[in-house]
């Protein structure tokens, strides 16, 4: 399947990423260019957070700003609430954090992760909880 390819400016972002720590990145390059519409699809803490005051903040947050900083871009955070479809109608060019499962894997300009982990659950031995059972694909 072949996919779109993807702006310029998502691939200096996915460099600067790589190579943040060694600042090979150059400033004002793209300064001329609208905002990058960003939203961070989950809410995982300490990764991203959602604020009462409709900010994000977290490490995922810091590191998207970072880089945005070193391209001389401004990011525009979008809250989406449904994210596939703000995905769809284009109301967001890049996503912080989210989810890849098989559907979005095949949409067109999504691009391999740049980071993934993965959440685990633990409870004493003594007394181990079944709450989560409902959760698919949980192992127990």
């Amino acid at each position: 399947m072949s996919r779109k390819a993807s702006p310029t400016w998502l691939w200096k972002i996915a460099l600067c990423l790589a190579s943040a720590s060694l600042g090979s990145c150059g400033r004002g390059i793209l300064s001329e260019q609208p905002p990058i519409r960003i939203t961070a699809g989950q809410v995982r803490l300490p990764l991203a957070n959602l604020r009462q005051d409709g900010i994000y903040e977290g490490a995922a947050i810091e590191l998207m700003e970072k880089a945005a900083e070193r391209l001389g871009r401004r990011l525009q955070w979008v809250v989406a609430e449904d994210l596939d479809k703000a995905l769809d109608e284009r109301l967001v060019d890049v996503v912080a954090l989210a989810s890849l499962n098989p559907e979005r894997r095949r949409r067109p300009g999504v691009t391999e992760p740049w980071f993934e982990d993965t959440l685990v659950i633990v409870s004493r031995a003594d007394r181990p909880s079944r709450a989560w059972t409902h959760w698919p694909g949980a192992a127990w």
